[in-house]
């Protein structure tokens, strides 16, 4: 069994490459995953990502921004959460 800091880790690193952007300015590589809580796997209580925007125009995640996790070493992600709302540049 993982250690859960390594559970974290590799949900982060997966996460990184599961952001997809389609039809817009901004570069995915302008948004960086700044900080992931999920304190009990098994629980949607207290899950947050926050994102932050390094490019110079806002961007607007309802154009296509999605997340995926993947768990305990599962070789298919749970389902995409859509994103909503905008990331001032």
């Amino acid at each position: 069994m993982k250690h859960n800091s390594e559970n974290k880790f590799y949900w982060a690193a997966r996460s990184i490459a599961a952001v997809v952007v389609f039809g817009i300015s901004v570069s995915s590589a302008d948004v960086f995953i700044t900080e992931i809580t999920d304190p009990q796997n098994s629980s949607t209580t207290g899950r947050y990502v926050e994102l932050y925007n390094s490019g110079s125009v806002d961007l607007d995640l309802s154009t296509g921004w999605a997340l995926q996790r993947w768990t305990n070493a599962n070789t298919d992600p749970q389902s995409p959460k859509d994103l909503t709302g905008t990331i001032p540049a």
